[in-house]
């Protein structure tokens, strides 16, 4: 047992590089959290569940410009359940300067998931894929680099593995609010007025209910109050902004 927990005699030798290494890479991954946490926090790329934060894949992006790697999509295919097409599943690696693969990650779109809601033909098509590129992109992020997110204070699950559950996009810290003359009044009918303002703010119903999607609801009724119906009409002015 003694020998079996001994250390080596050139681990010895090399303890205080090694303890300089990490001091190092703690170092780096601190600077990194911090230059995050500032970004994101000013771009509004993070999304508040439940009380804890969750980036978004913009927010996972930044982490890899900071770290110098890049995701490139392996594969993405039909996800099939037996002979009928569900959506797409994709793989996405994480690669580095050198062409190495640090990291890896898979996900899937349904056609009933948000993104898809509102489309139909090769629009559905289209979603479902770009959506389970960003989603696996995002896990693979998440499988290298959970730790920065950790660090800089939001939790290490991506934002869109979350969708249904009541969300509410993290407040900038700075940035003009939207015109007050064209935010949804308060009132018995303010899910129609959001409904109608949110509408004309993107463009169609169907680009509106996408983005409702992005903030963790699939339905207008899902809205629970003209509060959160304020938060994603500022969110979505600020977007276009």
């Amino acid at each position: 047992m003694t020998e079996a927990l001994a250390i080596p005699d050139s681990q010895i030798t090399n303890l205080p590089e090694m303890k300089r290494q990490a001091d190092l890479r703690i170092e780096i991954a601190t600077y990194w959290a911090e230059k995050l946490m500032d970004i994101v926090e000013k771009r509004n790329m993070a999304t508040t569940i439940q009380g804890k934060k969750y980036l978004q894949v913009e927010g996972w992006q930044v982490v890899g410009e900071l770290c110098g790697v890049t995701p490139i999509v392996e594969w993405t295919r039909p996800w099939m359940d037996g002979d009928q097409k569900r959506g797409y599943e994709a793989r996405v690696n994480i690669m580095d300067r050198d062409g190495r693969i640090v990291s890896s990650g898979e996900s899937s779109c349904g056609f009933d998931a948000f993104p898809c809601r509102g489309k139909t033909g090769s629009e559905q098509e289209k979603a479902a894929r770009s959506a389970a590129q960003t989603w696996a992109a995002s896990r693979a992020y998440r499988n290298k680099f959970g730790f920065v997110a950790k660090l800089a204070g939001y939790e290490p699950t991506p934002a869109e593995e979350m969708s249904g559950v009541s969300t509410e996009v993290s407040a900038p810290r700075r940035g003009r609010p939207p015109n007050k003359g064209t935010t949804p009044e308060a009132g018995s009918s303010w899910l129609t007025q959001f409904k109608d303002a949110l509408t004309k703010l993107c463009g169609t119903e169907a680009k509106a209910l996408e983005f409702l999607g992005t903030q963790g609801y699939e339905r207008w009724e899902e809205v629970p109050s003209h509060e959160k119906a304020r938060d994603i009409y500022k969110a979505k002015a600020k977007e276009k902004s």
